[in-house]
């Protein structure tokens, strides 16, 4: 598979999406809009965007504006998404810099899926 696939896990009430190949803006928005819209139809505000098979294509202008435009896309402060990454961590640490200097203390990147699911899991 090139490009991604969003779905919506019952067992677990999270929004998943899978995406590979190379990472651009436009294919990340893409499913964080279908990503969005699943969420808002089983009322989830948990995230799980697995990004360990892709290769980060855009430049660090791009990545900027991308998560600065959060809101735009339709996400909410209080909805908590976690982002799994393999390759290019220095870029993935950027937008997760990014991120929190904007105020999106509830988004965190994890090398591992367990980890993850652990986190976006746990009650607050």
């Amino acid at each position: 598979m090139m490009g991604y696939q969003v779905y919506y896990d019952q067992e677990k009430g999270i929004v998943r999406a899978d995406i590979e190949g190379d990472l651009v803006a436009s294919i990340t928005g893409a499913a964080a809009l279908q990503g969005r819209e699943l969420a808002l139809t089983h009322g989830c505000q948990r995230y799980i965007v697995d990004m360990r098979q892709t290769i980060v294509r855009d430049s660090t202008t791009t990545t900027y504006m991308f998560m600065e435009g959060l809101e735009a896309l339709g996400f909410d402060r209080t909805d908590r998404i976690a982002i799994l990454y393999k390759n290019d961590e220095e870029k993935h640490r950027f937008a997760e810099m990014v991120a929190h200097n904007r105020g999106w203390r509830n988004i965190r990147y994890f090398p591992g899926l367990e980890e993850a699911e652990e986190w976006i899991l746990k009650k607050e």
